[in-house]
């Protein structure tokens, strides 16, 4: 599989359990496929299409469109849509635009947050290299709380 890494990384040396890495690597290898075949140029729900056979391909667990309520002071609060969850532990939102503000990777670090996924992707199509257009955030208290449960049963939480 593809062994690239994305061109905007927040690790910062922060330790990511080996089976997450590889199964973002997988992930990033099914848009890549995508991108080579596609190119920029087409609207997101196109390539969220593409992603979702091509995941669906490689017999990697993903849910699409997925609704996340959120809780206030005790009052739920839904209208919060992600484009797709990978296993239940990588949020990867696709974007097909110019460019990528800032505020848009701080909405990922809040959806991985909202759902306890302990990574988040973000995918620029509209790049004509797609390492250009990858951006990788961690919710580093999900990181821990998975690993821990990695420790203690020798797999990754479902």
């Amino acid at each position: 599989m593809y062994k690239t890494a994305p061109k905007h990384d927040d690790s910062n040396g922060y330790e990511v359990p080996q089976w997450l890495n590889a199964l973002s690597y997988r992930v990033l290898g099914a848009c890549i496929e995508v991108h080579r075949t596609f190119g920029p140029g087409l609207l997101e729900r196109i390539y969220e299409q593409a992603v979702c056979h091509e995941l669906a391909l490689a017999k990697i667990p993903f849910a699409s469109q997925v609704p996340v309520s959120l809780s206030y002071k005790g009052l739920s609060i839904d209208g919060l849509r992600l484009d797709l969850v990978i296993d239940s532990v990588i949020v990867l939102e696709l974007k097909a635009v110019e460019s990528v503000p800032e505020v848009q990777l701080s909405q990922l670090v809040s959806y991985c947050r909202a759902c306890d996924a302990p990574l988040g992707l973000l995918v620029n199509f509209n790049v004509h290299v797609l390492k250009a257009g990858m951006y990788r955030r961690l919710n580093r208290p999900s990181i821990q709380r998975h690993s821990n449960a990695t420790q203690r049963n020798g797999r990754p939480p479902d």
